[in-house]
């Protein structure tokens, strides 16, 4: 995802206001709809793209497509994105805005990486023994990656712990290298 400037600045506003409103969770959720629909329909996030198609005309699709779906505060938001031409960086900001969030409400977005999926009870279980400095609710995704061919993977917000068996082989390679140019 590329870097944009502006995308926090937008992020921390709509936060602020939801705050102020009592609606964090509620624009939290409608963030996260109005993203899976654009990932989905794609006719729709051409159109609000295209520089085709005026500004009045995409508010107008928007709020006959929103209007008693999404609160005022997110359908107005959606509105100044496209008055300002910024409807373009809105996964960005959507991204951005779901950081403040987490950091909000403590949450640590962390995956583990493994060869296999995992159970609910081992992602608990491994959740336990997650640092508790983190003083934070983990939301732990279980992904699969066949190339680390055994062990794990856990990255907990960019910082890993690997634990792979391809990491242990990898670090067993090095090791013997660096003795053959001891001896």
């Amino acid at each position: 995802m590329r870097l944009v400037p502006f995308a926090k600045r937008y992020a921390r506003a709509l936060l602020k206001l939801a705050e102020e409103r009592g609606k964090i969770e509620e624009t939290f959720q409608e963030i996260n709809f109005f993203s899976k629909l654009l990932q989905e329909n794609s006719r729709l996030r051409a159109y609000l793209i295209t520089p085709e198609v005026d500004k009045q005309a995409k508010m107008k699709i928007i709020s006959e497509l929103l209007q008693n779906k999404f609160s005022d505060l997110f359908l107005n938001f959606i509105r100044l994105l496209i008055l300002k031409n910024r409807q373009v960086y809105f996964a960005e900001i959507a991204q951005q805005f779901t950081q403040l969030y987490n950091q909000k409400m403590h949450r640590v977005n962390a995956k583990i990486i493994s060869v296999i999926p995992l159970g609910d009870e081992i992602l608990t279980e491994i959740k336990r023994y997650l640092p508790a400095s983190l003083k934070a609710d983990i939301m732990l995704e279980n992904r699969t990656d066949a190339d680390i061919l055994g062990g794990f993977i856990i990255d907990i917000e960019g910082k890993a712990i690997d634990a792979s068996l391809r990491q242990q082989l990898n670090d067993l390679k090095a090791g013997l290298k660096k003795k053959a140019i001891t001896v």
